[in-house]
């Protein structure tokens, strides 16, 4: 995320947010580890900053509620660190379904990550097709790299 200068509301951001990071694939756990430490220590030391994201997030959240009126939602949830940013907004708001779909063609080591990291009231929807697409056209199936 890079702000600088940016209205939000009636507030300002002053100072700049330099934090980027790219794909998980390609960041180390101690990487991920030092910039939220960074991101925890600015939002105990910087009050505006730390208005600012609250500010953020309630703004996500009112969209969300107006969005979801008497309707029955879940969160779709990957593991990755936008669903899990998503997930607890929703659970913040009442929003309590979540749900992972499984296909056949997990990694080994995801299915090990979600095990260990997901929510507690996770449903695991499996996807047991043939995935016939897949099977017609390799490329639909594997990412090119």
């Amino acid at each position: 995320m890079l702000l600088k200068n940016k209205k939000i509301g009636r507030k300002l951001i002053k100072k700049e947010v330099v934090i980027i990071l790219g794909i998980k694939q390609q960041i180390e756990q101690d990487e991920w580890i030092e910039t939220l430490e960074k991101i925890r220590e600015r939002l105990e030391e910087d009050t505006k900053y730390r208005e600012s994201i609250i500010y953020l997030k309630n703004k996500t959240q009112e969209k969300l509620r107006n969005k979801i009126v008497e309707n029955k939602v879940a969160v779709s949830w990957s593991g990755g660190k936008d669903s899990i940013v998503v997930q607890h907004m929703c659970q913040q708001i009442g929003i309590k379904r979540v749900f992972w779909v499984r296909s056949n063609l997990e990694y080994p080591k995801v299915i090990k990550w979600i095990d260990k990291h997901d929510p507690d009231n996770l449903e695991v929807v499996v996807n047991t097709g043939r995935l016939k697409m897949a099977g017609k056209k390799p490329a639909y199936a594997l990412p090119s790299a």
